[in-house]
């Protein structure tokens, strides 16, 4: 779940160095912790691309049930959906998936 809407200046000047390091060091929770940044920012787009990096290097319930509330956030709720269920088949006792996906529906 992307960390509460945080101070965005404080996000903001730190999000390069985040980035940067996701860049470099190609680990999923580096991509999913630029798109926590990006999420928190309201920057549902850019957090959606490194949450789609995260994924496929690793998928896991976790990235994508945070990858559908970014969607959830920009109201496209079929696919907000589609990765609750997703991060539900993966892992059948990820409860957030299963709450997020009920406040979607």
């Amino acid at each position: 779940m992307p960390p509460p809407r945080a101070n965005s200046a404080a996000l903001t000047r730190r999000l390069p160095t985040i980035a940067k390091r996701s860049a470099s060091i190609r680990l999923p929770r580096n991509f999913s912790t630029t798109a926590d940044c990006h999420a928190a920012l309201s920057e549902y787009d850019r957090a959606i691309a490194d949450y789609n990096e995260a994924i496929r290097l690793k998928p896991q319930a976790n990235f994508l049930t945070n990858r559908g509330d970014a969607y959830n956030d920009k109201r496209d709720y079929d696919r907000a959906i589609a990765d609750y269920d997703r991060a539900i088949a993966l892992n059948p006792g990820f409860y957030l998936a299963y709450n997020n996906r009920g406040a979607a529906l």
